[in-house]
This record gives structure tokens, C-alpha cells and sequence, in this order.
């Protein structure tokens, strides 16, 4: 059962609205690292660049909610509501967001280094620009998604359905530094092989399991 905010969170959340419209001038970030906010309503809540890394937000209500440039490195959001939510810039390294629900969410250019996306669903998200390095989004249902320009080096994709109505222009399956880009047809061909977890190594890669396009093995 979702709850509303207590009245000490309530009056942070009004502080940080207040630094958010002043642009630091006058208010407080709200700065709640580690703490336990499940099950609350905070739809539509304005938590621009809030810094909640390692927060307990599992089964938390943050439809269009705005998230832009928030910190949620290490946060748990199992089964969360992040529909139509903003999440542009936003960290969520090493969260978890399995059977999280990002339907029409704004992810763009944000970072999912090693976050678990198990089952979550993605529907008609807009992941541009966005780094999901490492992460797990086996089962995820990814109809319709956006994923130009994501940079999806090591991520998993095993079962993850809906691969075939993906949308990009491009993608960037390399790692830091070392960028592999596909276009058109390569783009689909690799998203088959990762949804059956197939790998593509170069002879000479130090990294397990890392994928290498097949036209780079030639």
C-alpha cells in the first residue's frame, strides 16, 4: 500500500523544490543517501538532482516524476513506478530496477553502468545517448524503445522481448574508449545474437563474454 510522504520529508521535498527554482540560491538539496523511501507516492514529484544513492525505493509510486540529473547510484527500485518519468543525465549505476515499471519515461544520456533491468518494462522509453555498460535487462520488455546512440558494451539481453521494434540509428557496443559502431542492418543482426546471448570475441579480447560484431572479426 503506497503512502504519502511524512511531514519531515514532506518539508525536505519543499526545500528542494524551492533550490531547484532558484538554482541553489535559496532552499536544500535534498540529500538522502541510503535512506528508506518504499512504498511512498511521489508522482510527479520534482526531485531534480536529488542525491539518493543507495535509497530503498522498491515499490515506490515516481510516475512522471522529475529525476533529471538525480543521483541514484546503488538504489533499489524493484518494482517502482517510473512511467512517463524524466531521468535525463540521471545515475542509476549498480541499481537495481528489475520488475520496475520506465513506460514513456525521458532516459536520456543517462547512466546504467551495471544496473540489474531484469523484467522491467521499458515500453516506448527513450534510452538516447544512454550508457547501459554492463547492465542486465534479460526478460525486460523493450517494445518500441529508443536506443539511438546508447553505448551497450557487455550488456545482457537474453529473452528480452520486443528487440525487433527497437528504434536506433545507431549504436555504440564498444568499450570506453575503444567505440564499435553499428548502423542498419548490423544493428539488427546484433540484437538477435544478444537476445540469444550468442558472443562474438576477437581473437585477441582480454575481456570475457565481450562482444565484437562479426564484420570486425574479418
Amino acid at each position: 500500500m503506497l503512502t504519502k510522504p511524512d511531514t519531515q520529508l514532506a518539508e525536505m521535498l519543499a526545500l528542494h523544490k524551492v533550490w531547484v527554482t532558484s538554482a541553489g540560491k535559496a532552499g536544500k538539496q535534498l540529500w538522502l543517501e541510503d535512506a528508506n523511501l518504499s512504498s511512498l507516492d511521489l508522482s510527479n514529484t520534482d526531485l531534480t538532482e536529488a542525491f539518493l544513492p543507495g535509497a530503498n525505493l522498491n515499490g515506490t509510486n515516481l510516475h512522471r516524476a522529475d529525476l533529471f540529473g538525480a543521483n541514484l547510484a546503488s538504489a533499489s527500485l524493484v518494482q517502482a513506478d517510473l512511467g512517463e518519468a524524466l531521468l535525463n543525465k540521471s545515475n542509476f549505476d549498480g541499481a537495481v530496477l528489475s520488475k520496475a515499471s520506465l513506460r514513456r519515461a525521458r532516459i536520456i544520456r543517462a547512466s546504467f553502468i551495471d544496473a540489474d533491468l531484469r523484467e522491467a518494462d521499458l515500453t516506448k522509453s527513450n534510452f538516447s545517448g544512454a550508457n547501459l555498460e554492463g547492465a542486465i535487462l534479460s526478460g525486460a520488455q523493450l517494445e518500441k524503445v529508443t536506443l539511438t546512440g546508447a553505448r551497450l558494451f557487455r550488456v545482457v539481453l537474453k529473452g528480452a522481448i520486443g528487440l525487433d521494434s527497437v528504434s536506433a540509428e545507431w549504436l555504440d557496443i564498444g568499450e570506453k574508449g575503444k567505440s564499435v559502431i553499428l548502423t542498419g542492418d548490423e544493428i539488427e543482426e546484433w540484437l538477435v545474437g544478444a537476445k540469444k546471448e550468442k558472443r562474438y570475441l576477437a581473437p585477441n579480447a582480454v575481456e570475457e563474454n565481450a562482444y565484437v560484431h562479426p564484420q570486425n572479426l574479418c
